[in-house]
């Protein structure tokens, strides 16, 4: 009888998380529809058609459909990362004859959280595998999802994104190697390992640090050296065959990743970033560029709980040795390695730490050792049920993220925590992506019904955006570029609008002061005290 009773209760379990992951899931998909362009996803569409030539005209296939005129020709030295979300965007669009641009980019949003969300899945199994004895992984696995600026890129951001989804899912088989030390873990670990340095050649550390970990913990499992170099030899040709077909041209391997190293050598485009109120050059950014930038964009109850996990992990590193704590040391230098690399080497960054997403897979692991850790210290020194103790706890770390993605919503990539000040755009960047200069669009359709209406923008999404409009409205929309508004008294034109991009010292200042040109305003999108996008009228 506690047989069945067991069984009942299991698939209760089964049945709850089902239909929550998939409630979670339509609502992603309904939320994808509200965000803007940002800057790189013309050039990733663009990217996943020639790429989809290119597969075509290999495999003799160009009697399906005729390839249209400039996509004849793809250069691999144009695409350095993975084909495989940008390839699939672009045969969806063509599989269903998708020929508006908002439909395009829609459907690419919601592409795009639908990986993001089988990151997060992946990451909800990798729990699973590693905290058995809790049963609150669901709970738990939101320090991975509701991460507010990372939430809000799963649904454009089409490689940063897609790279952490990719990473968070490799942590399942090599957990699973760790713990197991079976064959066909090792097979799936090469794959998804394969995969993200498809992707991004920046996760090339994974395979060796996965290797050295698992050496270590085969050794301390009494396993003969013989087998697990046996092992790791096929996890390496695994790996590298997954890396070629994942990674074009196909062709030609080995010229292309040393063409690739060329190009990547030069890639870095000049400019500045903003930081703690200065525009730095981004080949003299400060060793604690991304440090600073997880610790002002992240919730401050995950930021404790992290320091808590880190902690602890340490206090058992020096108590005793187990394969538990080695994991622990992988995981820490899964987040810690790539820091160094980039301070040591001198990295060029762009704006935030977007490049540094698919590290946050390793910090969560250690804000849910914080959690657990202090949940069980509360359960310890109060008289209360473990579940109310979770619970409380649970709503204590989780109110202010989960508050700001609902009341932000669609500006969560914007997310600031109160360690950047009341208004962090005095300090740092804002809406960089500019997905925010949709909201500006919609505002001016909705209010001038004139047929023709000529907007001043200085960045590209500003004119992007325009795709997202009905089709309609969107042809009566026309935009002039304005390469340095802040040094014009008068800005030609019926509108401009900004995101303040590359101009902080002086337009956001202007626009917060109401100087001229910047003294009409007609509409903004704010986040407390921070103006992320100022629309005004410049037709006096």
């Amino acid at each position: 009888m506690k047989h069945i009773i067991s069984i009942i209760q299991k698939l209760k379990i089964k049945s709850f998380n089902f239909f929550f992951f998939l409630s979670l899931l339509v609502i992603g998909i309904y939320l994808s529809k509200d965000f803007g362009i940002s800057w790189d996803e013309s050039h990733h569409r663009d990217a996943g058609q020639r790429i989809l030539v290119y597969l075509v005209k290999f495999f003799g296939l160009e009697w399906i459909k005729p390839i249209p005129s400039g996509l004849e020709n793809f250069n691999y030295l144009y695409k350095m990362y993975g084909a495989i979300f940008d390839t699939t965007s672009a045969i969806i669009e063509e599989s269903f004859q998708i020929n508006d641009l908002k439909n395009i980019y829609s459907m690419r949003h919601a592409l795009n959280f639908l990986f993001y969300f089988a990151g997060y899945l992946g990451y909800f199994y990798f729990i699973k595998l590693l905290f058995p004895e809790n049963n609150y992984a669901i709970l738990l696995s939101f320090f991975y999802l509701f991460h507010p600026r990372l939430f809000g890129q799963g649904f454009f951001n089409p490689k940063d994104s897609i790279l952490q989804a990719y990473i968070s899912i490799s942590l399942v088989p090599i957990a699973r190697s760790f713990l197991y030390f079976k064959f066909k873990d090792l097979i799936f670990t090469g794959i998804a390992i394969g995969i993200a340095i498809s992707t991004k050649i920046v996760s090339i550390y994974l395979p060796f640090i996965f290797s050295f970990f698992y050496l270590l913990i085969g050794y301390f499992e009494n396993i003969s050296i013989k087998s697990i170099i046996k092992n790791l030899l096929m996890f390496h040709i695994f790996l590298l065959f997954f890396i070629f077909i994942f990674w074009p041209p196909w062709t030609n391997p080995i010229k292309s990743i040393i063409d690739m190293f060329l190009v990547l050598k030069q890639y870095p485009i000049p400019g500045q970033n903003f930081i703690m109120g200065e525009y730095i050059s981004r080949f003299n950014l400060p060793w604690y560029y991304v440090p600073l930038w997880v610790g002002i964009t992240t919730p401050l109850t995950f930021i404790i709980l992290f320091f808590i996990g880190l902690w602890k992990s340490f206090q058992l590193l020096f108590k005793k040795i187990t394969k538990k704590t080695y994991i622990d040391s992988f995981m820490f230098t899964g987040f810690l390695i790539p820091i160094i690399s980039v301070i040591f080497l001198g990295s060029t960054l762009y704006g935030g730490w977007r490049h540094m997403f698919f590290i946050y897979p390793f910090l969560a692991y250690f804000i849910i050792k914080g959690f657990i850790y202090t949940s069980d210290w509360m359960v310890s020194y109060f008289a209360f049920k473990k579940n109310h103790i979770v619970l409380c706890l649970g709503i204590l770390a989780f109110s202010t993220s989960i508050l700001s993605i609902l009341k932000t919503h669609p500006n969560q990539p914007v997310y600031f925590n109160i360690l950047a000040g009341k208004d962090p755009m005095l300090l740092f960047e804002g809406d960089a992506w500019g997905t925010s200069y949709r909201q500006g669009l919609e505002w001016i359709v909705e209010n001038d019904d004139r047929d023709s209406i000529m907007i001043s923008i200085h960045n590209s999404p500003g004119s992007r955006n325009r795709h997202m409009i009905p089709i309609d409205d969107r042809k009566r929309l026309h935009f002039q570029f304005i390469s340095t508004p802040s040094t014009l008294k008068k800005i030609p034109g019926d509108y401009f609008m900004t995101n303040f991009y590359g101009e902080q010292l002086n337009l956001y200042l202007k626009a917060k002061n109401n100087i001229p040109p910047l003294d009409e305003e007609l509409f903004s999108v704010n986040i407390g005290e921070m103006k992320i996008l100022g629309l005004y009228n410049v037709n006096k």
